[in-house]
Parts: structure tokens; sequence; C-alpha cells
């Protein structure tokens, strides 16, 4: 088996297992489900663990030598190669308050590249994939990013993020000067961003501070669909960076010139 084809069966089998916990998400949708707070202003519910675990033991099985880094559960290592990252409920706030703009996302690097990532929106049936080289997708039609150019027609999300809003006023404020951007929305789950990105939806998106989980299926899908992705500063996003910047490389050579001076 080649690399290629390598890459397309863990892809088919990523979409399987995303799909699988994307049904039971959307099953449990709108009922109340308990909050456990890991800090002031950032909870999980029950929700996010039974996914968790049937992501978790699914990739466990499956490739019990593989590395596994989730939000919910201890880190898995063996010294692998390969490591997945999931994030079984992406937009938590989201969920529990009965909007339909969650994901599940599971993303596959290898020595430390992303080469695999699906994201999938049960309630909006968007089932989001990519693989290295392969192109991007939205239901197994090809996506790309946005062709806009100029600030003042850019959509331009930054995520305020659970661990220290405030740091990202101040660029919120750039945006907004001289010839501002035309909007900055936000949606409570950076992976739901990333999809929106991808397809063109808005034009693009930044964060401070992101967990890993909430990049790794997003940066290649993105990638491939003809996005620049790199850190809020400019150096190409690699595993490991906390921060993220991407768009279309006309308009993020834009941006970053804007945000930064």
């Amino acid at each position: 088996m080649n690399k290629k084809e390598e890459l397309a069966s863990y892809l088919d089998f990523a979409k399987e297992v995303a799909v699988h916990a994307g049904s039971l998400l959307a099953k449990e949708h709108g009922k109340d489900h308990a909050r456990h707070y890991k800090t002031r202003y950032d909870f999980a519910n029950v929700m996010d663990q039974r996914t968790d675990k049937l992501i978790g033991s699914s990739i466990h099985k499956r490739f019990p030598d593989h590395d596994i880094i989730s939000e919910e559960t201890k880190r898995r290592s063996n010294g692998s190669p390969w490591r997945w990252y999931i994030d079984p409920l992406d937009g938590t706030y989201n969920y529990t308050n009965g909007l339909d703009l969650f994901a599940v996302s599971i993303g596959l690097s290898y020595e430390s590249k992303p080469v695999v990532g699906i994201i999938y929106a049960p309630l909006r049936e968007e089932l989001y994939w990519a693989s290295e080289g392969g192109g991007a997708f939205l239901n197994g039609s090809p996506i790309n990013v946005s062709k806009e150019r100029k600030l003042g027609g850019a959509f331009v999300g930054l995520e305020l993020g659970k661990f220290d809003p405030k740091a990202i006023l101040p660029y919120y404020e750039k945006l907004f000067r001289g010839r501002r951007i035309l909007y900055a929305p936000s949606y409570a789950s950076s992976t739901i961003s990333l999809t929106f990105l991808a397809s063109g939806k808005i034009h693009a998106y930044g964060a401070l501070k992101l967990e890993p989980w909430d990049m790794a299926a997003g940066v290649i899908i993105v990638r491939e669909a003809g996005g620049r992705v790199t850190d809020f500063y400019g150096k190409e996003w690699e595993e490991g960076d906390e921060s993220f910047l991407a768009a279309n490389p006309a308009l993020h050579k834009t941006l970053l010139k804007r945000l930064h001076t």
C-alpha cells in the first residue's frame, strides 16, 4: 500500500467514526445534559465524554500503536509517528443551548505534519474532509477558500477563546480602523469557523490561543482548500503552535500587515 492509499484508508475510517459520533450527538441534542466545569468559563457535558469514548476506543481498537490526543481524556502515547487529535464535541456552548453550530473533529498527523482531517456538523448535515494532496471536500463536492482580496469586502473571524478573551480586543480595533473589514463574525466553535473558511463562507480566521485538537483537522482542510495557514504572526503553522491565522494567500498578506502595524 502506497502513502496515497494509506491516507485514503485512514480518511475512510475517520469519516465513518465521525459520522457515528455525530449521529449520537444529534440524537441527544436539545436534552438537558449536566455540565462539568473545567474552569469558570469552560465546561463539558456528558456528551463530550460519551463521544470521546466512542471515538477514542474506535481508533485504539483499529490502530493500537498510534498516539491519541483528545480534549476529554488523558493522552495515549506510544511513540508512534501517527498521532490522532480528537475534539468529540467542539462548540459545547452552542450544543448545550440548542444551536446547530457544533461539530466532531478528528485530525491525523504523520511525523508532526497534518495529513488527514474530518469535521462533521451533524445537524447541518455537513461532512468536511481532506487528505494531504487530495483536495478538500464538503459532502463529496470540492471546496475552495474565497478569492476575496480586499479587507473592505472581508468577513474576518477572530476567536475570543476561553483563556484570555480580552487579549484579542486590540486586534478587533485594528480591523475596524480606516479602511475597515466588512464584518467580524464569531461562532463559538473553532472547527465550525475553519469549515466556513475552507468553503468560502467567511474570508479569514484567526486566534491567539487554541488547543491542538481545535486546529489539527481544520489545518489540513483549509490548506487543501487553497488557504494559507500560519500562526498569528506569520510563521507557517506547524504542530505545537497555539495561535492561528488563515485566509487565501493574497488576503492573508494584507491581513497580517494590518494586524501588526
